[in-house]
């Protein structure tokens, strides 16, 4: 193990990270009271301190006497200051540093004195102010959590796993911890293959045995490590169970690099038969997509546990902008902490204002004129022409959540694009059956959309269950609901009018035509009819829809269908330059608008509205 050697005893600490030892990450050492002996040499050490602490020799026979001593680092009282008290007030930077990091000094121990001054305070009373940044910089926490020295996550000695160097570095006006870069990372892992024990930069070295970074001035600064491991699934998806495959060394350290700078993806090359490509990870989502293609490849990151694994928001690398990923509705039940929250659902009251809107569009979004073999109403046999909302369920998913809120959030970075854009003009002059929503970004034109789904043919798969549990996947055809990790798939397949996509509709009696039968499974696009009786329906649990938030950003309004432009192996809202589709009516191809989005990050399954149908307006 590459941790500091040290000879300190029983007092000193040890803050750990995995892989990362011996540095404090400014990690309080526990309180404890000197015997006799241990005392009397503190006392002395710390008069030596107190009046010859300039000279450098003087800390060198401290030093000595501590290795022979070591629990003598402890202040006895009444002393009012420390031995790292008493090196900062020289401006000593190293045997500050050596004191932290062979002793284990407590770096937030205050002075007993009516200041209460921490090391950085005093430091910077003395004027020392560079080694008063130094210091504080300790006490910034590491990009991961403490964990047991031992406790490497499963992934130590796992093939493909790497470790991740960082080390503790200036960064305009700040210290902060910062990953290596993968050229660095290379050059480490070779030196520490070789065995050696330190090696050369261009201003400076790495020394592995006090695990310091020293400048070419010899101030030290730590340096760690972590394990971790990066793999993607190179199986077929759908039913199948993943194939992992770790990522090459130098793509795990940069995903790593971006993952705890909180970046919400990373471009990645990876070397492929006859070249290299070029792939986009989604570090929200974690998943890999290939430029202009529309299906994904699950990513998973396994090793060292971030201190804190879902950041309130990550930074849109394009714009350098913060994505907020942790703001939730009003009408949604406190939480706490949104983005760190369990996945649940809640009833919304029925004599809520969001409620009453709810059941409003509902049946406001009612038109005549659809397929009429399907959604009909059990028992007369008419068309649905009411909808009587019995529950609404509010879905609070986290993993959702956060990915369409940093899909949105890139899209508002663009919301100057986009209101200038023909769509949103053509939209405006000609809107969607829903209404405009005062708490919906009209910036990046979020609207609510109607989704009708249920069960599979055989009762066996609750898709709506599986949507709102981890969202849309892509579908090998559009008829069959596929189960992907125990996760239910809802994109249409790429031969589907208007390509591989989640398909949404302003109309609530077009979703209702894909909504089956809660008792036989039928009645709905792509199955037989159903042929239950009216009592046993009612009798049943209610017709279940989707209500979901959506971002269209750029819309392509589709007056002028051709079918080239959707149906294949790519991803269409890209090859137009645009974020989502609209086919608009067209007496000869489409009697209702169909509204598509290319990415499943794009819409969220806010609401699951249970309801009746009737024949009749409400």
């Amino acid at each position: 193990k590459l941790w500091p050697k040290t000879q300190a005893g029983p007092q000193q600490h040890s803050s750990t990270a995995i892989g990362l030892m011996g540095h404090g990450f400014g990690k309080k050492t526990k309180e404890s009271v000197p015997d006799a002996d241990s005392a009397k040499v503190a006392n002395e050490l710390l008069d030596k301190a107190k009046n010859r602490g300039f000279d450098d020799k003087v800390w060198e026979e401290i030093f000595m006497r501590l290795r022979e001593v070591p629990a003598a680092i402890v202040r006895p009282k009444p002393r009012r200051f420390s031995l790292l008290h008493q090196a900062v007030y020289w401006g000593k930077c190293a045997a500050a540093e050596t004191l932290l990091n062979e002793f284990g000094a407590d770096l937030e121990e205050t002075s007993d004195d009516k200041h209460a001054s921490d090391a950085p305070g005093i430091a910077d009373w003395r004027g020392h102010k560079d080694l008063a940044v130094r210091l504080r910089a300790r006490l910034l926490p590491s990009p991961y959590a403490r964990v047991q020295e031992d406790d490497a996550q499963g992934v130590k000695g796992r093939e493909g796993s790497v470790r991740a160097w960082l080390g503790l570095r200036r960064v305009g006006e700040e210290m902060r911890w910062t990953l290596f870069a993968p050229a660095l990372q290379a050059q480490i892992e070779d030196a520490r293959g070789q065995g050696l024990s330190s090696m050369w930069l261009e201003a400076g070295m790495l020394n592995f045995e006090a695990m310091e970074e020293v400048a070419e001035d010899g101030t030290p600064n730590p340096i760690a490590y972590a394990q971790v491991l990066w793999e993607w699934d190179e199986g077929t998806g759908g039913k199948a169970l993943p194939e992992w495959r770790p990522y090459p060394r130098d793509v795990q350290w940069q995903l790593e690099a971006a993952l705890c700078a909180a970046d919400a993806s990373a471009t990645v090359k990876v070397a492929v038969p006859g070249g290299v490509r070029t792939y986009e990870v989604d570090l929200v989502g974690l998943r890999q997509v290939a430029p202009q293609a529309f299906h994904f490849r699950r990513v998973r990151r396994c090793g060292a546990m971030l201190r804190d694994r879902f950041p309130a928001s990550v930074r849109d690398v394009a714009s350098g902008q913060w994505l907020d990923l942790a703001s939730v509705p009003d009408y949604w039940q406190p939480v706490g902490d949104a983005s760190l929250a369990a996945a649940r659902r809640f009833d919304l009251p029925r004599d809520s204002p969001v409620f009453e809107s709810i059941c409003s569009w509902m049946n406001m979004t009612i038109k005549s004129g659809h397929n009429k073999a399907f959604g009909r109403v059990v028992g007369s046999g008419m068309a649905t022409r009411g909808m009587e909302v019995v529950r609404v369920e509010v879905v609070h998913q986290p993993v959702l959540w956060r990915r369409y809120c940093s899909y949105k959030g890139k899209l508002k970075v663009q919301a100057e694009t986009i209101r200038d854009h023909e769509s949103t003009a053509y939209l405006r002059e000609n809107p969607m059956a829903m209404p405009v929503c005062d708490w919906l970004d009209q910036d990046v034109c979020e609207a609510y959309f109607w989704h009708g789904s249920g069960k599979t043919k055989d009762g066996s798969v609750d898709v709506i269950e599986t949507i709102v549990s981890m969202g849309h996947q892509q579908s090998d055809d559009n008829a069959t609901m596929e189960v992907s990790d125990g996760l239910a798939s809802r994109f249409a397949q790429p031969t589907s009018m208007f390509g591989a996509g989640v398909y949404l509709a302003d109309l609530s009696s077009k979703a209702n035509l894909y909504v089956p039968c809660p008792v036989c499974h039928q009645g709905a696009y792509f199955r037989d009819a159903c042929t239950c009786s009216k009592a046993v329906v009612d009798a049943a649990e209610p017709y279940r829809m989707l209500l979901c938030r959506a971002v269209m950003g750029r819309v392509h309004v589709d007056r002028n269908y051709e079918e080239a432009r959707y149906k294949g192996d790519f991803n269409p809202a890209k090859q137009l330059g645009v974020d989502s589709v609209m086919g608009e009516v067209d007496s000869s191809k489409l009697r209702f608008r169909e509204y598509i989005v290319y990415n499943d990050s794009a819409s969220y399954p806010e609401f699951i509205v249970h309801y009746r149908r009737r024949d009749k307006k409400l």
